[in-house]
């Protein structure tokens, strides 16, 4: 997942230092619900939101980030007896 919304709030998935720089600019660790939050997310500033070129800018730092990733392994299944 590289982004998406969260009630009136939008997340961005990112590398360590793409969310550190983010982090500087006014965004904040992501939060699911209050003391939840999500490893490699932060919630975008207003400020971001509001400019379009830059927003997709990091849109992009984000489709890179998670394009790189390995595969996630699947579960193992329980065999029911």
């Amino acid at each position: 997942m590289i982004s998406g919304p969260m009630e009136d709030r939008w997340f961005l998935r990112l590398g360590e230092e793409e969310r550190a720089a983010l982090l500087n600019m006014g965004a904040k660790p992501f939060q699911t619900s209050p003391g939840r939050f999500m490893r490699e997310y932060v919630e975008l500033p207003d400020s971001l939101l509001d400019s379009p070129r830059e927003l997709s800018g990091w849109l992009l730092k984000s489709h890179t980030y998670v394009s790189g990733l390995p595969p996630k392994a699947p579960k193992r299944r329980l065999r029911k007896s």
